[in-house]
């Protein structure tokens, strides 16, 4: 994974508070997870919990965007397929996200 993209995805979507949406029972029946979550900062989140999260997200794009960046170098790892991140983020209207949002996203997501 390169970098200096990921370092600009970490900077561009450093605006969004992380925001924990409610979602579906599995998550939210897992206080351990939740806490983790909560307390940690997001590049030490493990790819799995931000896994969780990320399919767990519902709701407007903030239940997503804070973790983007960690879900996107979650990629680089083979954690988390890129077209499963393009299929999900179509849910969360990205063609009308700005389009230094989206281009960070198309150049890490291949």
């Amino acid at each position: 994974m390169d970098k200096v993209l990921l370092e600009n995805a970490y900077r561009v979507f450093a605006k969004y508070p992380k925001h924990l949406a409610p979602t579906v029972a599995s998550f939210e029946a897992d206080i351990a997870l939740r806490k983790r979550v909560k307390s940690a900062r997001l590049p030490a989140l493990s790819c799995d919990d931000v896994a969780v999260v990320f399919w767990n997200a519902t709701g407007d794009e903030r239940s997503i965007k804070h973790f983007l960046p960690r879900v996107l170098e979650c990629i680089g790892c083979g954690a988390i397929l890129p077209a499963d991140v393009r299929a999900k983020l179509r849910a969360f209207s990205f063609e009308s996200w700005p389009q230094e949002e989206r281009a960070v996203v198309e150049s890490l997501c291949k």
